[in-house]
């Protein structure tokens, strides 16, 4: 501190503490009703996921299984969108609507034609199997993924 610096305490001959030591910066918290809005938001994108990989896992092109890939690009990048709106309270909502339409269609019917099981006398059979449990690893792998990846950088100043 320089003596033309103005100090706090402008009694003479008092002594002013030294500074406290730097604390990284902690972010504030946002308002609840900004985190529950993202987690409904990623809810109902988990929920329109499933229903559209569901449908689309057990398509085939030329005997590839090209609609399981698409499906999976799909979870991954809603686990990856999720993380990065809004941490891991986005993902688990992301994830908890995703499962909960996946079981919903798989039992909807009692014997489900859009998940089958790996028995099933159809081309592919495992391709439910593989789906139900594929897209779980994706949200699994996207918990996991470094911290880093979800940064957001400072606003240029």
């Amino acid at each position: 501190m320089s003596d033309d610096t103005p100090t706090a305490n402008p009694t003479p001959g008092a002594t002013t503490a030294p500074p406290l030591p730097h604390q990284p910066n902690r972010p504030q918290r946002e308002p609840l009703g900004r985190v529950l809005l993202r987690a409904l938001a990623c809810l109902l994108l988990g929920v329109a996921v499933a229903a559209i990989g569901t449908t689309a896992h057990r398509t085939l092109w030329h005997g590839f299984p090209v609609g399981i890939l698409i499906a999976f690009a799909l979870v991954a990048s809603l686990a990856l969108f999720a993380r990065a709106l809004g941490g891991m309270t986005s993902l688990v909502a992301a994830a908890i609507g995703w499962i909960a339409t996946i079981e919903l269609l798989s039992l909807a019917t009692g014997s489900s034609v859009l998940i089958t099981a790996p028995e099933a006398h159809i081309p592919l059979p495992w391709l439910g199997v593989a789906w139900s449990y594929g897209g779980v690893a994706l949200y699994v792998l996207a918990a996991f993924a470094p911290r880093r990846w979800f940064a957001r950088a400072a606003p240029p100043q």
